[in-house]
């Protein structure tokens, strides 16, 4: 894909409308795409990213460097390594999704039982007391 975008952008510096922002957008096309390539993950090989990327490891790495330094990531130079935080954004969706699934599940269990206990005809009554009436 990344071979594609660099093919047509020839193409597209020929329009006179496109031509000055040709470069901008398809870096900005790679940032998008290299974080997007990362973000499943917890670690990421470099040398398999830069692969797919159409770049060696040193060059992919500098271009790392500037993508993420706002973000929870961290660059293992040595191993080659890209590895994100542990508290991401998918890990507490689900953390959130299975507390709320708990719930849910004694919810409705709370509910059979109290069906049963009805159907059983387990339920005392207790009496209303008649409120005093007043006359004027």
């Amino acid at each position: 894909a990344v071979v594609s975008t660099q093919s047509t952008g020839s193409e597209f510096k020929l329009d006179l409308f496109l031509s000055s922002h040709v470069d901008n957008l398809f870096e900005k096309i790679r940032s998008e795409s290299i974080k997007q390539y990362y973000r499943p993950y917890q670690t990421c090989d470099m040398t398999k990213m830069a692969e797919a990327f159409n770049t060696n490891v040193d060059d992919l790495e500098l271009e790392l460097m500037k993508l993420v330094a706002d973000q929870p990531v961290r660059i293992d130079s040595h191993n080659k390594v890209l590895r994100t935080s542990e508290d991401d954004e998918r890990s507490r969706i689900f953390e959130n999704v299975l507390d709320l699934s708990l719930m849910y599940k004694q919810k409705t269990q709370a509910l059979l039982v109290k069906s049963a206990i009805l159907k059983a005809g387990l339920v005392i009554k207790v009496p209303v007391e008649e409120k005093p009436s007043t006359s004027t």
